[in-house]
């Protein structure tokens, strides 16, 4: 231990100079492959990304519509009475033209005949005195007030026109873009197939559960749970990747050496470790990852938490480019570095139109000792008096401490400390990058 380094080879990138790096390493191109999806109620539409335009093969409505149970009319012939020659309902339609003096009762939805230029609301309506009760839809009224020209009419394409572009390629499908396809006329879609990421823990104090103890299992002394594992694995979910688990591999190097070996020779591009990246005696990921010819182009990184955070390139043998994504064993430092660093840039290979995390202004709500390093600070967003504020969710935020990201929805991004700067002040605005539901 005597000749172990006591300082870093590697030099501290600014957070700006390591989001650049990304960028010019990983690029915009689109690496996912596309396959085609039958639309159809189920869950195999949700959160995929469409590798295409939607565009409108039809206009919506493709006739006119009413928008209120009642009477369609000829505008010009006024209040008065009218004689009832036709009824349309929503999904029937009829092939008769509305004449003067005549109207024909319409529900909400359904066509608009021919001839008629208003639809009056049935409540301005009242049956003509002295029509005989047969149970039947009655067969003059009277229109009380006059109607207008488009009045309570839908026209033919007033939500969309033939061609338009309903759901732009890129976009991830929410509920409410299903919809959307649906009304297209579109019955096949192409998508982006969901890019496999491989990750691993690394360390020989991870406790691996057994299974076989009942509901609690507690790790030995000396040991710890694998909370990074379980971590990564959702957040690729929730971000719409499919996680591809490595296990826990030991701190030694001849076993680093084979499982990220392995990884390399896998289909898969991205590869995310985590833990032996520090400057520990059993923190080997860079010296193994430089043995295996990848190109370190950060190790450090000016940031808390995950100052430690290593990003590496190398091309395997059938040609493919990978991307490691090394960060710190600390499972906060995990969580951030994959929301900042990792998940945006996938994103861009997986052909999502939108990668970068949402970025809002927010202000403190308490004092806060700016760090050295550009902050990442685990919050919650709450509204006071109609503003929002950022509450930081726990008064303890190690990297360590899992507690702290348990009602994180933003990460306050704080500046480094300055002279004039030391603190931000409550009630400063600050940005802040939404990771949560708000």
């Amino acid at each position: 231990m005597c000749s172990h380094p006591r300082v870093s080879q590697w030099p501290r990138l600014s957070m700006a100079e390591a989001l650049e790096t990304l960028a010019i390493e990983i690029g915009d191109s689109v690496t996912a492959e596309v396959e085609s999806l039958n639309v159809a109620i189920g869950d195999h539409l949700i959160d995929r990304v469409l590798a295409e335009d939607v565009v409108a093969e039809q206009a919506m409505p493709a006739f006119r519509a009413s928008i209120k149970d009642g009477y369609a009319v000829i505008a010009s012939d006024g209040a008065g009475p009218r004689k009832v020659v036709s009824v349309t309902t929503a999904g029937a339609t009829s092939s008769y033209v509305l004449q003067p003096g005549q109207c024909c009762r319409v529900s909400t939805g359904s066509m608009v005949i021919n001839g008629a230029d208003a639809v009056v609301m049935r409540e301005y309506t009242e049956p003509l005195p002295g029509q005989e009760d047969r149970g039947e839809h009655e067969t003059d009224v009277v229109i009380k007030v006059a109607p207008k020209i488009g009045q309570d009419i839908r026209s033919a394409g007033a939500d969309f026109h033939e061609g338009a572009v309903l759901v732009p390629k890129g976009t991830q499908l929410l509920p409410q873009h299903i919809g959307l396809i649906e009304s297209s006329c579109r019955r096949v879609i192409k998508v982006y197939s969901k890019i496999g990421v491989v990750f691993m823990s690394t360390g020989n104090e991870l406790y691996r559960p057994t299974g076989t103890s009942g509901d609690v299992e507690k790790p030995a002394l000396g040991l710890i749970h694998d909370s990074n594992r379980p971590q990564i694995y959702n957040q690729l979910l929730k971000h719409g990747f499919k996680g591809v688990d490595y296990g826990i591999v030991p701190d030694d190097k001849e076993s680093l050496q084979n499982r990220l070996k392995e990884a390399i020779e896998s289909d898969h591009q991205f590869i995310i470790t985590t833990g032996g990246v520090s400057m520990g005696e059993k923190d080997h990921i860079k010296g193994v990852l430089t043995a295996l010819g990848c190109k370190i182009h950060f190790g450090r990184v000016a940031m808390k938490p995950g100052m430690p955070t290593t990003f590496a390139t190398v091309t395997n043998s059938k040609g493919l480019k990978k991307y490691f994504f090394s960060l710190p064993g600390n499972p906060v430092s995990a969580y951030v570095c994959m929301e900042v660093f990792a998940v945006p840039f996938m994103k861009k290979k997986a052909g999502f139109g939108k990668t970068e995390l949402t970025r809002i202004i927010v202000k403190m709500e308490d004092e806060v000792k700016l760090d050295e390093r550009l902050e990442y600070r685990r919050a919650v967003l709450i509204v006071q008096d109609g503003r929002l504020y950022a509450r930081t969710t726990h008064p303890n935020q190690m990297s360590s401490a899992l507690i702290n990201i348990r009602d994180c929805n933003i990460l306050v991004e704080l500046p480094g400390r300055t002279d004039k700067k030391p603190v931000i002040a409550a009630g400063d605005d600050v940005n802040a990058l939404v990771v949560g539901p708000i």
